[in-house]
């Protein structure tokens, strides 16, 4: 009877370690992937964010101030796009300390007083811009991601408030 038992928990013991292994797998797998995406998307961010600080039609002085706007997802796929801003405007005020960024609340209290907040999370441009001349805001960042498949483009336009004028853009590939 004993030696039964113990084959009975022996296989009821290897049929769970079965599955366990499976679960760490594929959690692994996301990891891995997810990880891969995000370091792609911040060596490109950091390249983009380099060549707008050197640009010449860019001027900053201390406190200057910056919207930088939800990043839009435009592909097929989930992408956590706050993790993604939040990436953008870490390595721009990381990069140059003169730089300040307008404060998400006053975006959200903004979108809520003009009943946006509900209807999406990104603004058009028009309502960026009339938001960010009521908040003395000199420069606004639009970023988009767009693609399918393993094929996508980081879209990146800064614009002077003042006048509406892109004064710098680019698109890059990301390969993920």
């Amino acid at each position: 009877m004993s030696k039964n038992l113990l084959s009975i928990l022996f296989f009821i013991f290897f049929i769970h370690g079965c599955d366990f292994s499976k679960e760490i797998k594929k959690d692994f797998k996301k990891t891995k992937t997810s990880n891969f995406s995000l370091l792609n998307f911040d060596s490109t961010i950091e390249n983009i964010v380099l060549e707008i600080l050197k640009s010449k039609n860019i001027f900053i002085v201390n406190n200057t101030l910056f919207f930088i706007d939800l990043l839009k997802n435009e592909t097929n796929m989930f992408i956590d796009t706050n993790k993604l801003t939040d990436s953008i405007k870490n390595k721009i005020t990381e990069k140059n300390h003169k730089i300040n960024l307008l404060k998400t609340e006053i975006i959200e209290n903004y979108k809520k007083e003009l009943g946006v907040l509900q209807i999406k999370n990104t603004l058009d441009t028009s309502t960026a811009l009339l938001l960010s001349r009521n908040n003395h805001v000199k420069y606004y960042l639009h970023s988009c991601i767009s693609g399918k498949n393993k094929l996508f483009s980081l879209k990146i336009e800064l614009i002077l408030v003042e006048t509406g004028e892109i004064v710098f853009m680019k698109k890059e590939r990301l390969y993920l």
